[in-house]
């Protein structure tokens, strides 16, 4: 028997999906928008909601419903570390060095 229970997707997808939504239509009517800038792997934010919501509904065919959210929990928290933490220490540094912004 697995240790966690596939009962738990019926619950926890569900939520997931609902607490995504919600979270997507705070930031889009009210956040910051990260469209007007020029992407490299490190300075996407990839720990928003509906990348993750993408990773669970995915994994789950597969993995039944809690894996998926176990690891997407964890994933979201080291993919928020490194953007939050991780980038200012490149974006600050490329300062130093005379890399600026485009200012398109």
């Amino acid at each position: 028997y697995p240790f966690i229970s596939n009962w738990w997707g019926a619950i926890l997808l569900p939520l997931a999906t609902f607490v995504s939504f919600k979270r997507a239509e705070k930031r889009i009517n009210f956040g910051n928008d990260f469209t007007n800038q020029k992407f490299v792997a490190i300075f996407i934010p990839i720990y928003k909601t509906e990348y993750f919501l993408g990773f669970i509904l995915g994994l789950s065919f597969s993995f039944g419903g809690a894996l998926p959210v176990i690891i997407a929990l964890v994933l979201a928290t080291v993919f928020y570390l490194l953007f939050n933490y991780l980038r200012p220490l490149f974006v600050f540094l490329g300062g130093k060095f005379g890399i600026q912004k485009n200012k398109d």
